[in-house]
């Protein structure tokens, strides 16, 4: 069989190949007037990305004439290499984990693949590491160019399996977070990606929650709260948001961080708590996000309201429980008073005496 090459890419159009002009549409159709370096580089001028001109073999079949000797040439088949092939279902996986996994924008996972590409044509797949962990690199990477918050352990937990696009299924092997990490230093070091510690500020501006249910004021509140203080981006961002919101009831009913509740004013929604925090900004943990409010309050000068030391509600709830416990036969020790007992535990008490 004889052999040719037809070009096919693996860039993805912004503006889905709408143009006539396209340069990925051109390099799909194998349009000759498309302009390819010799690095195999073509520049689109509509949308204004750079991409790879990949090729399949194109393999023809024929038949050869024993005394003669003369070969009569038909029919054409378009096949890829092992390469070219493993290359293909890289960028289809990478493109799964950016949109349907983490939720990441179009324009983000666009990011990602240029990303893949550099890494790619650098060799970091090399020594046994495989496309896997540089589509791992490529995803956190990219996503915190574009100040997003997420964590590398998340990346790599979340990378399990991808649906091509028959729907078929397929499972991901696992890969170490310590070649992860590894892979990331050494291509920093080389200056194949950058290095990326992107501001609270930024994080709190390009979040797409904060930014479709939380106002304006409340958002510069929490940009001006993350100033001058130490610590992670994502811890910092959210802290700052659990602050800004304060008493606000930001966490509308039927939202997905909305927590069913039968204390009557369920259509009132709900107010930021550490939680739902750490779930916006995924690169922190409610115990770290409780430690940046502390030196936010310090650096701000805030005091924090604390609790009465002689509460009457609490005498109401000793006096109701002192009675429950006296009607079901008991006795409650002076010198031990009941920690922890709270007005639900007494209601529970009370339908148990009066079933």
């Amino acid at each position: 069989m004889d052999g040719d090459i037809e070009v096919v890419i693996s860039a993805r159009c912004p503006s889905w190949e709408v143009p006539s002009d396209c340069a990925v549409k051109l390099a799909k159709s194998g349009d000759q007037s498309l302009q390819v370096q010799s690095s195999g580089m073509a520049y689109c001028s509509n949308c204004g990305i750079e991409f790879v001109v990949d090729g399949y073999v194109r393999e023809h079949s024929y038949v050869k004439d024993k005394l003669t000797g003369f070969k009569t040439v038909f029919g054409a088949q378009l096949k890829k290499t092992g390469k070219q092939r493993n290359r293909q279902e890289s960028f289809s996986r990478l493109a799964y984990l950016c949109t349907t996994i983490l939720g990441l924008e179009q324009n983000v996972s666009m990011v990602a693949s240029q990303i893949l590409q550099k890494l790619m044509d650098s060799g970091a797949s090399r020594g046994g590491r495989g496309f896997v962990v540089l589509e791992v690199v490529a995803a956190y990477t990219a996503a915190r160019i574009s100040n997003q918050s997420v964590k590398l352990e998340n990346v790599i937990d979340s990378h399990r399996g991808w649906t091509t696009a028959e729907g078929e299924y397929r499972a991901i092997k696992s890969v170490s977070p310590k070649a992860v990490r590894r892979l990331i230093v050494e291509q920093q070091r080389q200056g194949t990606i950058p290095t990326i510690r992107p501001m609270a500020s930024d994080l709190i501006r390009n979040n797409r929650w904060c930014l479709e249910n939380l106002s304006d004021e409340v958002i510069s509140t929490a940009q001006e709260l993350t100033k001058g203080v130490s610590g992670s981006p994502d811890s910092i961002a959210a802290a700052a948001i659990v602050m800004a919101c304060g008493d606000l009831r930001v966490i509308s009913p039927g939202s997905k961080y909305f927590k069913d509740t039968t204390t009557g004013r369920e259509n009132d929604g709900q107010r930021m708590t550490l939680a739902v925090a750490a779930q916006l900004f995924s690169g922190t943990s409610t115990r770290t996000i409780r430690k940046r409010m502390k030196e936010i309050r310090e650096i701000q000068g805030i005091s924090v309201l604390s609790n009465p030391i002689e509460d009457a509600r609490k005498e109401v709830i000793k006096g109701r429980l002192k009675q429950v416990v006296s009607e079901l036969g008991g006795e409650l020790d002076p010198d031990k008073p009941p920690f922890g007992i709270t007005r639900k535990d007494v209601e529970v008490l009370e339908r148990i005496k009066n079933p």
